[in-house]
């Protein structure tokens, strides 16, 4: 591994590999702000991140149980939180997407979902 590494590094493929991901991650980024409707929150433009607010009334590990259920993995604020006062919001990687046009199609079903209380209600009764 490490003479992979030193001999990516020699050769200048280390550093087309970084461009090359973050050059991906703000694309991926630029379309998720597009996409995105009902779902905000604040990410770094080229992060394989995004952290999202969740809008009333949904709790976080609810909204990532739903999300689940229709094949999507996210993960509430709460696992990233050090004390008890996590956010109602959630991290989505972007980056784990096989491509793009899977990443929009699971962000525009995060987005619908978060816009119905109907699903809401149901999955905090």
């Amino acid at each position: 591994t490490a003479e992979v590494a030193s001999t990516w590094i020699s050769d200048g493929t280390a550093d087309r590999i970084v461009k090359w991901k973050r050059a991906e991650m703000t694309a991926r980024g630029a379309l998720a702000r597009r996409h995105l409707r009902t779902l905000r929150g604040v990410t770094p433009m080229n992060s394989p991140h995004l952290w999202l607010n969740l809008p009333r009334p949904w709790t976080a590990d609810d909204f990532a149980r739903e999300a689940r259920s229709r094949g999507i993995i996210i993960t509430p604020a709460r696992a990233f939180a050090a004390g008890p006062d996590a956010p109602e919001a959630i991290r989505v990687c972007i980056g784990a997407a096989a491509d793009r046009k899977v990443m929009v199609e699971a962000l525009r079903t995060l987005d619908t979902l978060a816009r119905d209380p109907r699903v809401a209600f149901s999955a905090v009764v």
